[in-house]
This record gives C-alpha cells, structure tokens and sequence, in this order.
C-alpha cells in the first residue's frame, strides 16, 4: 500500500484507467447476467432492479452563433 503512495501522479493515473477498465468489463459481465437471470436478482444485501430510462438534451450552443 505504502509502494501506490510513493508512485508518481502519471504512474498512479495510469492505474486508476486500467482499474476503472477493469470493473467496467466487470460490471458489464455482471449486468449481462442478472438481465438474462431475472429469477437470479437478489443478493445477500442488495436486489438488482431492471429499469430503463430515456433523456432528451437540448443542444444549446446549437442556436448561438457568435460571430
């Protein structure tokens, strides 16, 4: 633990990237799976609930225009 605190900002920055990668790829195999097992959804301490959502955006430099 002591060896992460003494390694420089670009080394430490380059280890989060690759450990967010890592549970990224995680958390899509695991998401994959509770979708494909509903009958599989609930943990020892936390249920899985499937959801969707959509999102409207307003583009709003779209409309300025600066000369």
């Amino acid at each position: 633990m002591n060896n992460l605190l003494n390694r420089h900002p670009a080394d430490r920055l380059a280890d989060v990237r690759a450990e967010l990668k890592r549970l990224e790829e995680e958390e899509a195999k695991l998401r994959g799976y509770l979708l494909e097992h509903s009958e599989d959804r609930a943990g020892q301490e936390h249920v899985a609930i499937v959801g969707s959502q959509s999102r409207r955006r307003v583009d709003l430099s779209a409309g300025c225009a600066t000369h």
